[in-house]
């Protein structure tokens, strides 16, 4: 079975990027693709595929534990087993800030749409975090999330449709804290560099089998380029979660004070990393290309 190695090689396969398509492949009858892509126990993965002419565009990075994988046919590319403390991790960045704003430097051309990170955790509900409302619905987000890419079997969505009917109103209170979960570098044991808070957006509950919640959180991007942490060769990364009426520094907080920590795969903290330094806000940038004359921004 295409799933059976995953323990054995998830490190070595492991790069986070959906498939690409191969031009001139050739395509598989659907029989063999329910076979090969859809016979998990779950759900299956609606990103491209070899063999799969048509697929649900990803634009997402991902980490998924191996037991994720196996429940719902994930690529391997996906699986990393250095992802502990969630089920899996789906990242991009998406418009956020304050928008697009215009005329830096008295130029009206001079334009910088703010960028947000947007972390889409899936987490074991028996996982205890700090409720601040019992609901199973917060605040639905853009209809373009990673959960469009993880469908349900017909298990999954039956259950879906029967806690619907009992529950057909979509909640408007936050089940955590708006800003309970942060982005932060360690060390051993100890938080060094806070990168950003990220704030609640979306939260659904008892998923699939009623075994998985799903929490969707974003946060400003930018501080990657923090050129003194640079030095530090920092590589291990976490998103955290605070207790209630946490006070203090993340740095001054020993690691059992959280209420949860979700430790991510290196090679995944490292397209974060670069991702924000690509296309984040870069003020510096930004700076420069308003000092330049009118006719060097056209």
């Amino acid at each position: 079975m295409v799933f059976a190695t995953l323990h054995a090689s998830a490190q070595d396969t492991y790069t986070g990027q959906p498939p690409a398509p191969v031009a001139g492949e050739a395509a598989l009858p659907n029989d063999q693709i329910k076979a090969r892509y859809q016979n998990c126990e779950l759900g299956h993965y609606q990103g491209a595929q070899p063999g799969k002419v048509r697929y649900a565009k990803d634009r997402y990075i991902w980490a998924v534990t191996p037991e994720f994988a196996k429940r719902f046919c994930m690529p391997q590319a996906f699986v990393s087993e250095e992802l502990k403390g969630a089920e899996a991790v789906a990242f991009k960045l998406v418009p956020g800030g304050f928008g697009e704003n215009c005329g830096f430097g008295g130029k009206a051309e001079v334009c910088s749409q703010g960028m947000d990170f947007r972390f889409e955790i899936y987490i074991n509900r028996d996982v205890k975090l700090p409720v601040k409302n019992e609901v199973d619905f917060t605040a639905p987000g853009p209809k373009n999330s990673s959960l469009n890419l993880v469908g349900g079997s017909e298990l999954s969505l039956k259950a879906g449709r029967e806690r619907w009917q009992t529950n057909p109103t979509p909640g408007k209170i936050p089940r955590y804290e708006t800003n309970a979960f942060g982005l932060a570098g360690i060390q051993g044991d100890k938080v060094v560099w806070p990168i950003t808070t990220l704030y609640l957006d979306e939260y659904r509950g008892k998923l699939y089998d009623g075994s998985i919640d799903y929490i969707a959180v974003q946060g400003s991007t930018g501080n990657f380029r923090n050129r003194r942490m640079l030095k530090e060769g920092i590589q291990d990364f976490v998103v955290l979660v605070q207790q209630v009426a946490h006070k203090g520094r993340w740095e001054d907080t020993p690691f059992q004070n959280f209420a949860h920590l979700i430790h991510l795969p290196r090679a995944f903290s490292a397209q974060v990393q670069a991702m924000d330094n690509a296309r984040g806000d870069d003020w510096e940038a930004l700076g420069k290309k308003a000092l330049m004359p009118a006719e060097a921004n056209k």
